[in-house]
């Protein structure tokens, strides 16, 4: 049977004979549905009441019809621009909380004293992701997500502060910041900018703020190389800039002359940004992973026997276990995942990667002091497999190298970066590495093996024990140490991470059994969908 909705002056009249009852009256609230009739009409309901005032806050959401939101249907015609729609609302219901100091916990009063008030809503970065605070809905309807630290006076309800936050200030907001403006200039052009980046990414096939000019300087593709590329945009129009085609990229330099900066934007380059980051036209494959060595971090039946062979004491690779991995048997685990995952553009900074794992030298340091032949060798370093991972599997990389010149004759392409401003070396690179003996390139690539994930030790706990910190931490309820991800480079809201550990919590819960194979990307469409 459905609940009846209740009207709003119900809600003024509840949180008042609330006023100086116990901390958990408050509960009378949870469920409930109250209509604000007035314009802007809208509903209100409260998902989850915290225990005390000192506790997480509790989760209310707001509904707008239609009617109410008034957004016109060329603008939700796509599910693109209704992510951008929603994009842009929350940004605007995040300012307006702040201006109004709406998201200002009240405290410092004594025992007696009222604490709590504070609305607050996840504050977006500089890029475009599609999230669950704000929902835009193809019927024009409109959902936002927020929490309210509900006030007290010591274990005691403080009623009349509670209706001024519910009654007064949230609808305020609503109307600032989730109704559609009279004036849809700025609106419009958050969405074409979006679009115009999803549309050159299809096309290529292909603090977080942006620094003030001067010090940042303008990037420039040079015109006289094949690299420069001219696209036209649907809104934009054309648009010429440097295309880094498929295959094998290198980006090299000097220090302090962009090579990272670069292979950073290429990063970010996965997500839209909002007009005026100054990276609204990088985009990169979407499938693009930034990899790493990561000494100390856990691997479990990880298939590295592309990479890593021949461990002491006959130590299996092609279900790889370690506790505590090494730098280069961790960097060949992060790669074989992201394939597993379905990666089909690595990135790597060789100052975060392990030099045993990237290069060897002729020399074939350590093991021609110990021993002699190739089946002694530990490590397939990345140079002699680069190439057969891009032809038998199709995945590219984009290398940041200033040390590493045998990788001059495994490249398609080589920029160098000089004063912040890219130069195509292609042909010169080429030439020295004619002048060098050739590297022998594996012709084959073992694809990742498919695993089975078992639960076994990690316990299904409910969801209210599972936090995170940031992007950088997963506490999973009693689970001995935290789940460390903070090498993972793509993370760039909280909310992402708080949806990956809801993912694993699930797939705890519901699929891991320790004996169906699943592949990484299986269990997370399956989760998403």
């Amino acid at each position: 049977m459905q609940q009846q909705v209740l009207s709003w002056s119900a809600l003024i009249g509840t949180l008042y004979k609330l006023e100086g009852q116990n901390y958990g009256a408050y509960n009378s609230l949870r469920g409930q549905e109250y209509r604000h009739a007035e314009h802007p009409a809208f509903i209100l309901a409260a998902d989850s009441i915290q225990g005390d005032a000192f506790a997480a806050p509790s989760r209310f959401h707001v509904v707008l019809d239609a009617s109410s939101a008034r957004y016109p249907t060329d603008m939700l015609s796509t599910k693109s621009r209704r992510i951008s729609v929603a994009d842009f609302l929350a940004r605007q219901f995040v300012r307006a909380t702040r201006a109004r100091g709406a998201d200002a916990r009240v405290g410092g009063q004594g025992w007696h004293g009222a604490k709590g008030g504070d609305l607050s809503m996840d504050s977006p970065s500089q890029y475009v992701l599609e999230r669950t605070n704000v929902l835009v809905l193809a019927d024009g309807s409109v959902e936002a997500r927020f929490t309210v630290g509900l006030p007290a006076r010591g274990r005691s309800i403080c009623g009349d502060f509670a209706t001024r936050i519910l009654t007064d200030v949230v609808p305020a907001l609503v109307l600032e910041a989730l109704v559609c403006p009279a004036d849809v200039a700025d609106l419009w052009g958050h969405v074409k900018c979006v679009e115009d980046q999803r549309a050159l990414r299809q096309l290529s096939g292909a603090s977080d703020t942006p620094m003030a000019s001067p010090p940042a300087q303008p990037f420039q593709a040079p015109r006289s190389s094949p690299l420069h590329r001219t696209f036209t945009l649907p809104h934009h129009g054309p648009i010429s800039g440097l295309g880094i085609p498929r295959g094998i990229t290198l980006l090299v330099g000097g220090g302090y002359h962009g090579k990272s900066t670069v292979l950073q934007a290429v990063e970010g380059g996965v997500y839209d940004t909002v007009p005026g980051d100054g990276r609204e036209f990088v985009v990169t494959d979407p499938r693009a992973v930034k990899i790493r060595a990561e000494d100390g971090r856990s691997v479990v039946g990880c298939n590295v026997s592309p990479f890593i062979s021949n461990l002491p004491s006959k130590v299996t690779t092609e279900a790889f276990t370690s506790a505590n991995a090494s730098g280069s048997t961790s960097q060949a685990a992060n790669i074989m995942e992201a394939i597993e995952a379905g990666a089909t553009t690595l990135l790597m900074d060789e100052d975060t990667c392990a030099t045993n794992f990237m290069t060897r030298d002729g020399y074939n340091i350590p093991t021609n002091i110990i021993a002699v032949g190739d089946d002694d060798v530990i490590c397939r370093v990345y140079d002699l497999q680069a190439r057969a991972l891009f032809t038998v599997h199709g995945v590219s990389s984009i290398l940041v190298v200033g040390a590493l010149g045998d990788y001059f004759s495994i490249a398609d392409n080589v920029i160098l970066m000089d004063t912040f401003q890219p130069k195509d070396v292609t042909t010169q690179a080429k030439t020295i590495a004619s002048q060098h003996p050739p590297i022998a390139q594996s012709s084959t690539f073992l694809a990742s093996t498919v695993r089975v994930l078992d639960p076994a030790g990690i316990p299904v706990v409910d969801a209210r024990r599972v936090k995170c910190l940031g992007t950088n931490t997963i506490n999973y309820g009693d689970l001995d140490g935290a789940i460390d991800v903070s090498a993972v480079g793509h993370l760039v809201e909280p909310g992402q991470l708080r949806a990956i550990a809801h993912v694993l919590r699930g797939n705890l819960a519901n699929d891991m059994n320790g004996r169906r194979s699943i592949s990484v990307r299986e269990m997370l469409l399956y989760e998403v969908t």
